[in-house]
């Protein structure tokens, strides 16, 4: 599926490592939470293009979930982080994960 990304669009990429002693069923749990928040988000905010989050499929490295978010500007991901729907995400993924960012703009 190729999405047309506007020009000046900031796409933000999270890979997320879940912590060994995390069972399945809390993963799934947060997975479906990270899920629905970007969907929740972007209800309300019209600067959040595009929202993908799934399993990796490679887990060569241990990153077990991608997120990839496109945002129309980086007003629009400030915007997101500093958002009560982010701040609870990453309350809850900063007790089962570690993850990195990375941020690229078109």
């Amino acid at each position: 599926m190729m999405i047309d990304i506007p020009d000046g669009a900031v796409i933000h990429t999270v890979l997320f490592s879940f912590y060994d002693d995390v069972d399945e069923c809390a993963r799934q749990s947060a997975v479906e939470m990270l899920r629905s928040a970007g969907h929740t988000y972007a209800a309300g905010d019209d600067g959040l293009l595009y929202w993908r989050v799934n399993e990796n499929l490679d887990l060569r490295k241990n990153w077990h979930l991608v997120e990839i978010g496109i945002f129309a500007d980086h007003e629009s991901l400030r915007r997101f982080v500093k958002s009560e729907i982010h701040q609870a995400v990453a309350e809850r993924f900063r007790t089962i994960s570690n993850w990195a960012v990375g941020d690229l703009m078109s």
